[in-house]
């Protein structure tokens, strides 16, 4: 079932409250019934640049995820993308809950080569606005189960986040595509996987886990329930 073959190198440098990778991506297509058009995107170089300081003034939390990345293909639309997501929390909290507000800006824009001939323009850009707040609380209590001592957890947890419309159709999708549904996925800032495309938001999200754990060991079994962003 293996359609492509990838071939990358890349190095990495880890500092003092931020990271820095670069790389070089290629894939070999072993399908031969797989047109040329549909071969995927090479990557030459991207950079990757992430940014969490270990000192924060006034207890905010500044990051910056940063990527400037080359794609390059023989039949397909070429060009450079800049993305650029700063953001600041403020963790606020406690043993037994926590408020976690968030503010931020995507900035995302493109270098095209050839671009009249996809209809696009030269360099497209765009930059979206998101805010978030995460809240939970932890509850526990000594439980007795088939003769064993355990603790019992409750952590029920509610994520709102907005992310206004933006109307996206001028830009080009190199590398982007909706993520697969999971419970880590309700909680992230963006539905789709690439910076090619920032989903629009107005959702609250409300889950509920509750875990037993072993107060000697730590061993631990969980389960988690959630409603759908609505």
């Amino acid at each position: 079932s293996t359609t492509h073959l990838e071939r990358r190198a890349q190095a990495s440098y880890n500092g003092n409250g931020w990271d820095l990778t670069g790389r070089v991506q290629d894939f070999q297509t072993i399908d031969s019934t797989i047109p040329d058009i549909r071969h995927p995107y090479r990557r030459l170089p991207q950079l990757l640049f992430n940014a969490d300081p270990r000192t924060q003034p006034y207890g905010l939390n500044l990051t910056l995820d940063g990527e400037a990345v080359q794609f390059d293909h023989d039949e397909r639309l070429t060009g450079t993308r800049l993305d650029l997501l700063p953001k600041v929390s403020l963790p606020l909290g406690a043993a037994a809950w926590y408020v976690t507000p968030t503010v931020g800006a995507r900035y995302t824009s493109y270098t095209l080569d050839d671009a009249d001939r996809y209809g696009f323009s030269d360099n497209p850009d765009r930059t979206t606005p998101l805010a978030s707040l995460d809240s939970g609380l932890f509850y526990e209590r000594n439980v007795s189960l088939f003769g064993n001592g355990l603790l019992r957890t409750l952590e029920p947890r509610a994520f709102y986040l907005y992310v206004p419309h933006e109307a996206q159709s001028d830009l080009p999708v190199f590398d982007t595509g909706l993520t697969d549904f999971s419970f880590q996925q309700l909680f992230q800032y963006n539905r789709f996987n690439g910076a090619d495309r920032m989903g629009d938001a107005n959702q609250l999200t409300l889950a509920a886990t509750t875990r037993l754990l072993d107060p000697v060991t730590g061993t631990w079994t969980n389960i988690s329930l959630i409603s759908p962003p609505d």
